[in-house]
């Protein structure tokens, strides 16, 4: 229940989270590859970084081996699947792999859902920890160059003189 809007903060909700884990003592932590709203990918990388803690992007199936403290996972780099044998504590990043859907709830899952109560966790912090000031859009464009000319022949003959005579082979 935070008092400001945290969606294009990760840093801040990692921080908010590293204090939980704190408190909470787990050593297991799992993060999506992005946010909803935010989509920065970025959360579990900054929560790991702020416990010390390895972290694993792209994982898509683990299996915790609680014997040795460690966890096997499987994760996705390019086109390859990988497996990842490391010790515990660790943040898993998950991704759907593209085998599993989710499954849309009937009637009686939703009656059931909605009779359990969610647990909210208050988080506060001072105002010089966290400050807004601007989001600005960046723009992605492509390099080019406008051909000015009063007929498409005109802006055809400048496109080859210019551009295309010297590169085309003789």
């Amino acid at each position: 229940q935070p008092e400001c809007d945290l969606r294009f903060s990760p840093r801040k909700i990692a921080s908010m989270l590293a204090r939980w884990q704190r408190q909470n003592a787990h050593s297991l932590i799992l993060t999506g590859s992005q946010s909803s709203e935010g989509n920065n990918s970025q959360t579990g990388f900054w929560l790991a970084e702020e416990l010390g803690w390895p972290v694993l992007a792209g994982v898509v199936d683990f299996a915790l081996d609680t014997e040795n403290n460690q966890l096997e996972a499987q994760i996705i780099q390019g086109d390859e699947r990988l497996t990842c044998r490391i010790e515990l504590p660790a943040v898993l990043i998950v991704v759907n792999d593209g085998r599993y859907s989710l499954r849309v709830p009937g009637i009686r899952q939703k009656l059931a859902a909605s009779k359990v109560e969610i647990n909210c966790t208050e988080m506060s912090w001072g105002a010089d920890e966290f400050t807004h000031t601007q989001l600005k859009r960046e723009r992605h464009q492509r390099r080019g160059i406008k051909i000015e000319g009063e007929t498409a022949q005109e802006k055809a003959q400048q496109l080859y003189d210019k551009f295309l005579q010297g590169r085309l082979p003789r």
